[in-house]
């Protein structure tokens, strides 16, 4: 069994770096042209600027992109070693941007707009923002602090995947979905508050959250599906949650394991549910596989 989960462990880590490219080649003159949307703005961050990248969306809005001088943004296929420059330290997104005499809203963050910016340690997002796309944050190793605004409706697949100092983040009330893998390989995740309106958290969406002070998460009544390995690792990567706190008195769908914890441990994690639902989360698929307890 351990051996299965280590093959499937390395099988998801390649296809975790792997970008599309459009068929298209480093240096091609038509990548990333301005025909294709995407234009820079100097950007006032304090007492400098910064060049951002963004994508004409056509209908007054604009979305923050990738440098697209570097078009391929990713490195080998064995191992997540994009490293980009782009933007570093600390990045405040604006709410509007002027492009050919038109002001833009921005409305969205790309696919992978910010993936490999290692010396990223802070990203401010504006309330104009209402979309993330896959990987828009993913890799970007130093990220400690960023803010998910509240018209955000869903935070996509490996979306802050490998953010490895992200030490604290909370979910508004505006998501409806965490995708697969978003927040994987967060090691650093001390605090995760989910707010009522969740209803999807998908596979391995916090797999590899390792840090030790992570020890408690609640997930609200609102959840209708938990998909498999949310809180999983592998071996020294495991997630050490000892305290589910499930708000539901009906137990969301469980597609798989909950959480993956290694032999030789003698304390197990309790789900706790609310008063006169314990029957209910027994007598529900993987559900009765938990240590289940009532609290209220």
């Amino acid at each position: 069994m351990k051996k299965l989960k280590f093959l499937v462990f390395i099988v998801l880590s390649l296809l975790f770096v792997a970008c599309e490219n459009n068929g298209m080649i480093a240096g091609d003159p038509n990548y990333w042209t301005t025909s294709r949307g995407q234009f820079t703005v100097e950007v006032p961050q304090g007492d400098h600027t910064v060049t951002m990248f963004f994508l004409n969306n056509g209908d007054g809005t604009a979305t923050v992109t990738f440098d697209g001088s570097n078009p391929l943004h990713w490195a080998g296929s064995s191992n997540a070693t994009v490293s980009v420059l782009t933007y570093k330290d600390t990045i405040v997104i604006p709410e509007s941007v002027s492009y050919d005499k038109k002001t833009l809203r921005v409305t969205a963050i790309g696919k992978e707009a910010f993936m490999g910016c290692r010396e990223l340690k802070k990203v401010e997002i504006p309330a104009s923002v209402t979309s993330f796309g896959e990987g828009a944050f993913a890799i970007c190793t130093t990220l400690k602090s960023v803010n998910i605004p509240s018209g955000i409706a869903s935070i996509p697949s490996a979306c802050f995947g490998q953010c490895q100092s992200l030490d604290s983040i909370t979910i508004p009330s505006s998501v409806r979905s965490i995708g697969k893998k978003a927040f994987y390989g967060c090691k650093r995740l001390q605090l995760i508050s989910i707010a009522e309106g969740i209803e999807t958290i998908d596979d391995m969406a916090f797999y590899a959250c390792s840090s030790e002070k992570l020890m408690d998460i609640t997930l609200p009544a609102s959840i209708k599906r938990i998909g498999s390995d949310v809180f999983g690792g592998f071996e020294a990567t495991y997630c050490h949650i000892v305290s589910y706190t499930m708000v539901s008195a009906v137990p969301p769908v469980l597609s798989g394991e909950l959480y993956y914890r290694p032999d030789g441990l003698t304390e197990d994690p309790i789900v706790y549910v609310p008063t006169g639902a314990k029957a209910a989360y027994e007598a529900a698929e993987n559900w009765n596989k938990l240590i289940i307890r009532e609290q209220f």
